[in-house]
């Protein structure tokens, strides 16, 4: 999950975007689906959710994809953190 900042204005941007990885990502092995989040409590405040079967088909698909996808990504945004969640049975 990233968490990013971004004006009110850019939001529609942003979803566009976030369309466009998904969409990317639902062709390659591993990729379970994806979530677009808005804080509740912290305003500007937007994360992308992208779940995958494995750490290993997220590191394949981020170090093929990530830097052309960020290329093509028209939404100017303040990256604020990263983070990774494993789920439990």
């Amino acid at each position: 999950m990233v968490l990013f900042k971004i004006r009110r204005k850019n939001v529609p941007v942003y979803a566009a975007d976030c369309k466009l990885w998904a969409k990317e990502a639902s062709r390659h092995r591993g990729f379970l689906g994806y979530r677009t989040l808005s804080r509740t409590n912290e305003s500007d405040q937007y994360a992308s959710f992208y779940m995958w079967k494995s750490e290993k088909d997220h590191d394949r698909f981020m170090k093929k994809h990530h830097d052309r996808l960020v290329s093509l990504s028209d939404c100017p945004v303040k990256v604020l953190g990263y983070y990774n969640f494993k789920s439990r049975p």
